[in-house]
């Protein structure tokens, strides 16, 4: 058990909520649709399960958030928590690339406190309930709502899971599924994100600035809708309000924490509520770093300039791929010169900027990955990631490799973007495709230059052990010939 842990005081309390282990020693991301392994040398706080006990904490419920993922905890860990606390219900997080281990965390529950309800939450279950049910006896409840208000709910109707919207559940052997709930509109009646609960100098990323960090949200949902993505299951775009957000922000530096990761899929989205936020910001004199995504199409030069004396030090922008037609096929909405614009904009501000690719899209070739790797060179970014393209169920790219015969297997644990892809194109193969995501990632960051500039970053001990961990974790994952 972590120290964070051994030296609380752990009470009996209504709700646990449990972040699983991992299945393997790098780590996984589940927050909010994300999947897969980290990619490098990283671990964020679980933002599902915060805002989830920020809203019990607000309605005078207790209860308690176990990390194992972040503190590299193992399943005699979580026994003991259960011991600990007594829950009348367990809550834990799922991905796709995860689903089978992270249901063990229900079978641990059962076996050492039988009388706590067990539930699921994460997009895999969303579009999955049923189906997941089965595969374990020990899960009572698959909510495939948002859960916050489900959770709620379920509490106040003590458990009465047939008056409970927004979940499948099992009664004396049969599975049974009630109407959903809809979506929660005011995001400030979920209070603030649970910050102070949880181990918060084990949490860091490669463009962080300053330590410690956390992560939070300004809002929910997207105006997009690509074809990979599980940002349609959190639709419509909602916002928090920026008055909350702000005495958020004031309460994480009260906590003494230096830099936020907002957790939004694209948080200059509305661009009118973005400038407000930042400006609020800058005249409560908010002394954080910060870092977010941005869709190209909402990044200007004054929104840029703005973020930048607001505090912010990096953008994430989702590029995918380097070929025109795929990204109109993959309803991406951007053109590649909105793409070069934005990343000469961030860079003209001084700000890093990360660009995600995916490769395996609909309608890639080797002409399409060429055309990608050399689109990701010539943008030059301070920190480029590509994955493997990830089918999740309930998607259409899930549904449109399953109908024309191209899913090799349905094995959850394959569905990783840093695994080779679970399917075959006729023009080309899985295999084909993982070697050339290793060889785009050799040919980007193994370049003189780049390895230069990256040593002319290094201005402390803890960025240099950061970057040397960085470099290690790529070249196990993705230089191997």
């Amino acid at each position: 058990m972590h120290k964070f842990y051994r030296r609380q005081k752990i009470y009996p309390s209504e709700v646990l909520l449990i972040e699983p282990p991992s299945p393997h020693k790098k780590g996984v991301i589940r927050i909010l649709g994300s999947l897969g392994t980290y990619k490098t040398n990283m671990a964020w706080p679980p933002l599902d399960l915060m805002i989830i006990d920020g809203l019990l904490n607000k309605e005078k419920i207790k209860s308690f958030i176990f990390d194992a993922n972040g503190i590299g905890g193992n399943w005699e860990d979580i026994k003991e928590i259960v011991r600990l606390v007594k829950p009348r219900l367990v809550v834990f997080t799922t991905s796709t690339t995860t689903i089978i281990h992270d249901l063990i965390t229900a079978q641990v529950v059962k076996k050492n406190f039988p009388d706590s309800l067990t539930a699921a939450i994460g997009t895999h279950i969303t579009a999955l309930p049923e189906e997941t049910l089965k595969l374990s006896p020990y899960l009572d409840i698959a909510i495939f709502d948002e859960p916050e208000m489900v959770i709620l709910k379920l509490l106040k109707n003590n458990f009465s899971l047939e008056d409970t919207r927004g979940i499948c559940f099992r009664k004396n052997g049969t599975i049974y599924k009630n109407p959903s709930g809809g979506k929660l509109e005011d995001l400030d009646f979920l209070g603030f994100p649970s910050h102070h609960k949880l181990p918060l100098s084990i949490y860091r990323d490669p463009l962080t600035e300053r330590l410690p960090m956390t992560i939070t949200y300004g809002s929910r949902g997207c105006i997009n809708s690509c074809i990979y993505c599980c940002s349609r299951f959190y639709t419509p775009l909602r916002l928090r309000s920026i008055e909350k957000i702000v005495e958020e922000l004031k309460w994480i530096e009260d906590l003494g924490i230096r830099e936020v990761r907002f957790f939004d899929l694209g948080l200059t989205n509305d661009l009118t509520w973005a400038k407000r936020l930042f400006e609020e910001m800058l005249r409560n004199r908010i002394k954080l770093t910060w870092s977010c995504e941005a869709r190209v199409d909402r990044i200007n030069r004054e929104m840029v300039r703005l973020m930048k004396e607001a505090g912010c030090c990096s953008i994430d922008i989702g590029v995918e791929t380097g070929d025109r037609e795929i990204l109109k096929r993959i309803k991406k909405n951007i053109t590649l010169e909105e793409v070069e614009e934005a990343v000469r904009i961030i860079k003209r501000e001084k700000i890093k900027v990360m660009t995600h690719f995916i490769l395996g899209l609909p309608g890639e070739n080797k002409e399409t990955i060429r055309r990608t790797i050399q689109f990701a060179l010539k943008l030059n970014p301070d920190f480029m990631a590509m994955g493997i393209a990830t089918p999740h169920p309930g998607t259409p790219f899930y549904d449109f490799l399953k109908e024309n015969g191209y899913l090799k297997t349905e094995d959850w644990s394959y569905y990783d973007p840093i695994k080779p892809p679970v399917f075959d194109y006729p023009q080309i193969s899985g295999e084909e495709i993982y070697k050339n995501l290793q060889h785009a990632y050799r040919k980007f960051y193994l370049r003189p230059g780049y390895i230069i500039k990256r040593i002319k970053n290094i201005n402390s001990l803890d960025k240099l052990i950061r970057e040397w961990d960085n470099l290690s974790g790529f070249i196990c994952r993705f230089f191997k010939k």
